[in-house]
């Protein structure tokens, strides 16, 4: 219950952050669904609630689904504001977190597997980067032998994404997978 608790608290104390220091980027809430992990996103643009991803689902409804999701873990990736497209008809910050808080969602402890974490990596990247992206993570997977060799895995991961994205973003986007496997 404690980490329920301690992950649920961070991922709104994320949200209610953004939203008072009026901040611009991005909320990467990591969840499973059918034994795998996804991302969600969540869109602010000066600490308004601009957007939302879950699944298939965009604006309102991603909102929703992510609200009824479990939560593994959470992180906020400042932006630019040019990257941000508002969406339609989107809640504020209040009314989420007062979904968060009436029990709408539930955080839970996650370990991945090797392979969950291949997966989830791969598809955190190519939902940035492109496909090719995904795809490179898988080969880096296959040379560092992932489910022997992790911390070599996490760092080939770190490495190639950082060529791209920067070392600072890199580690912010990835290493909250990683701490569930490791």
């Amino acid at each position: 219950m404690f980490a329920t608790a301690k992950i649920e608290a961070k991922f709104t104390g994320l949200m209610r952050h953004a939203q008072e220091a009026q901040q611009t980027g991005k909320i990467y809430a990591y969840y499973r669904d059918d034994n795998v992990i996804h991302v969600g996103t969540l869109f602010f643009k000066k600490g308004r609630l601009c957007g939302a991803n879950y699944d298939e689902s965009r604006g309102a409804d991603a909102v929703r689904g992510l609200a009824e999701s479990v939560i593994a873990t959470a992180m906020f990736v400042p932006t630019s504001p040019a990257e941000l497209l508002d969406q339609p008809q989107m809640p504020d910050v209040d009314q989420v977190l007062n979904a968060l808080g009436r029990g709408e969602a539930v955080g839970g402890t996650e370990h991945l597997s090797a392979v969950d974490l291949v997966q989830a990596v791969a598809g955190t990247l190519a939902d940035l980067l492109g496909d090719r992206m995904g795809d490179k993570v898988k080969d880096l997977a296959h040379q560092t032998h992932a489910a022997k060799d992790l911390p070599a895995f996490r760092e080939a991961c770190i490495t190639t994404a950082a060529n791209l994205i920067g070392g600072k973003r890199a580690r912010e986007l990835l290493e909250p997978l990683f701490e569930l496997a490791l």
